[in-house]
């Protein structure tokens, strides 16, 4: 599903990353919600495919960021679902 251009998901700044297996305390700085799209996957692999959908994150659904080494996906971590994957950061945005 194609997001909108979210305000927020272009933000550049350097923060505090967690390295593979580690996940970050949430923070301000690292903690985005679903936003500009109806449902959003999070997938096992940076990249658009049905094979590596793993769960469905919905609107105001909140996620902590781990990595945006990726121009397209970021990887994220779900506490909701205790689950790491990687989403369209396009679909992302900041309170």
């Amino acid at each position: 599903m194609e997001c909108s251009n979210i305000d927020g998901a272009d933000i550049a700044e350097e923060e505090d990353r967690g390295t593979a297996g580690e996940i970050p305390e949430a923070t301000e700085a690292n903690t985005y919600y679903v936003a500009g799209t109806d449902e959003l996957a999070l997938r096992s692999s940076p990249e658009q495919s049905d094979d590596n959908e793993m769960i469905t994150l919905y609107p105001d659904e909140v996620v902590i960021l781990i990595d945006r080494t990726n121009d397209d996906f970021w990887e994220v971590y779900s506490e909701e679902y205790n689950m790491t994957g990687y989403v369209n950061r396009r679909c992302l945005a900041q309170y």
